[in-house]
């Protein structure tokens, strides 16, 4: 443990975050000079706001968007200049302690495919070579007693608090998510155990969505009562939701020609459309993709060889990660879907970069006729059926039939279908036809649909064992505590109401007299 430290030189520093006082701190001769920015006076008793902020020159000089060291950099000064008092020790400690050169060794590393804790450990390091001993004499020498600590690292505050240093308070530190750091993100707060919450989308453009601006909203915007910018979707029964837009994230002409745009709104943090149409949205990443994973790989229950066939956002796959033993083979048909998700929704196209991914960018009907290997559970993750290309045709019956060939004995074939009662039963119910006549073994799930108000979103599976969805609750219980997957919206409980709702939706959707639901909107 480091008990003193030299001081050889400082100054006043004048900069946009206010006029700090800079101090040079050396623990011996040759030694790495590290610094501490102090603002306000630290006499008083009150507790000092510090961050503790680890040399970046390629972040905190060359604005490298591969991590978020500046951003945190920045936010950190932000705060202590709103407080008037408070301490920035900069630590000469580069790459999490493994130099500059080595870094740079690391990120080339990483380019092949290695996580950040894979690169280090690689070149014969650990994951992190950090001390805070010098921070905490730092701090001493200065005068500091208490403080409130700017991070999300768990393990710094546990280290200084070691090193006798009061940490009182933890404050949250912010950062940027940028299409180059959202693996990293990822690995920190997976691996490192880092308290944040990842966006799932990057920051927007500034083509805003407003008829206050004067701009011709696109096809589905019309401008609203306040002015904003509105989506409306809509059914042959009428307007389906309504829902408040602010910024174009990202926007692509498909292969195919359809129009693909994600964009902000008021009460989601992103949408995604298809030529006008809702598709997607933030919240489908915990009620639609983790039944959709889950409820058949727990059904299956031993699943391993996976197959996803859309889910070009990477939440699907995401979620099929959290079984260990699983590998999944993705194919999707338009590479420029998958560009605009992996600009603008990183996070969770960050999946695909495990090393048990492999993804496939063709025609479905074609990866069919090359593929011989069977798989556990394939996933028809495409959002609109009623598109052209293989989604059109896969209700109709002869792609199920292809696909279902490609199972193992026991497997499982998952289908998105429709939202009861909007418009589209007849795809919900081709489907289930389709399943008919493959195997005397199929069914229905569901989940929450946060883009249709009330609705219900159904899947259709089938399976070449005599098999049920519908399992005792003691058995799902029982694997889904194997499993050992974490999960928000799925339970065991969640999973049989799915089974049970869906089939009773189906039941009254088939009636002469089903209800058809269909929204008015004013403008």
């Amino acid at each position: 443990m480091i008990e003193s430290i030299e001081m050889p030189a400082r100054a006043l520093l004048p900069s946009d975050y206010g006029d700090f006082n800079l101090h040079v701190f050396q623990l011996d001769a040759g030694g790495p000079e590290h610094l501490a920015l102090v603002l306000g006076d630290l006499s008083s008793e009150a507790d000092t706001l510090v961050r503790v902020h680890s040399e970046c020159i390629t972040g905190d000089v060359f604005m490298s968007l591969r991590c978020d060291c500046r951003s945190q950099l920045e936010d950190a000064l932000e705060k202590i200049r709103e407080r008037g008092r408070g301490v920035l020790i900069y630590l000469r400690q580069e790459g999490r302690g493994i130099g500059l050169t080595a870094k740079i060794k690391a990120y080339a590393l990483q380019e092949k495919g290695l996580s950040t804790i894979e690169a280090n450990e690689a070149l014969g390091f650990p994951a992190d070579c950090r001390t805070y001993d010098a921070a905490a004499v730092i701090l001493r020498r200065l005068g500091v007693s208490t403080i409130e600590l700017i991070t999300n690292n768990p393990h710094k505050v546990d280290s200084l608090r070691s090193l006798g240093i009061p940490v009182v308070g933890v404050v949250p530190s912010n950062f940027r998510l940028t299409t180059f750091n959202a693996r990293y993100l990822r690995t920190k707060q997976t691996e490192f155990r880092h308290e944040i919450r990842l966006p799932t989308a990057i920051e927007p453009s500034s083509k805003v969505l407003s008829g206050s601006l004067g701009l011709k909203p696109p096809a589905g915007v019309r401008s609203g009562p306040t002015g904003r910018a509105t989506h409306v979707d809509e059914t042959p029964h009428g307007v389906l939701m309504a829902t408040p837009v602010g910024s174009v994230i990202g926007e692509v002409q498909t292969s195919l020609g359809q129009n693909l745009r994600i964009l902000t709104s008021d009460c989601l943090d992103w949408i995604m459309t298809l030529n006008g149409q809702l598709q997607n949205c933030s919240l489908d990443v915990v009620f639609y993709h983790e039944m959709m994973a889950h409820v058949p790989m727990i059904t299956h229950g031993a699943a391993r060889r996976l197959l996803v066939v859309g889910g070009a956002s990477g939440a699907l796959v995401g979620e099929l990660l959290k079984y260990r033993d699983a590998t999944i083979d993705v194919v999707e048909i338009d590479r420029d879907v998958s560009a605009l998700c992996e600009r603008t929704l990183p996070t969770l196209a960050a999946n695909f970069g495990s090393e048990r991914v492999s993804r496939h960018f063709k025609d479905i009907r074609d990866y069919f006729l090359e593929v011989n290997a069977p798989y556990d559970v394939i996933f028809f993750d495409i959002p609109d059926l009623n598109q052209p290309g293989p989604a059109g045709e896969l209700a109709a019956g002869p792609l199920i039939q292809a696909a279902f060939h490609m199972l193992q004995d026991g497997g499982l074939l998952v289908c998105q279908t429709s939202v009861p009662f909007f418009g589209h039963d007849h795809i919900l119910f081709d489907f289930l036809d389709a399943a008919s006549r493959i195997s005397a073994s199929y069914g229905t799930f569901g989940t929450l649909s946060p883009l249709f108000p009330g609705g219900f979103q159904t899947f259709v599976w089938l399976s070449k064992a005599h098999m049920s969805a519908c399992l005792a609750l003691e058995e799902l219980r029982k694997r889904h505590q194997t499993a050992g997957i974490a999960t928000q919206f799925y339970s065991p409980e969640t999973h049989l109401g799915s089974v049970a709702i869906a089939e009773q939706l189906v039941r009254m959707a088939r009636a002469d007299n089903a209800p058809r639901v269909s929204y008015a909107t004013n403008f």
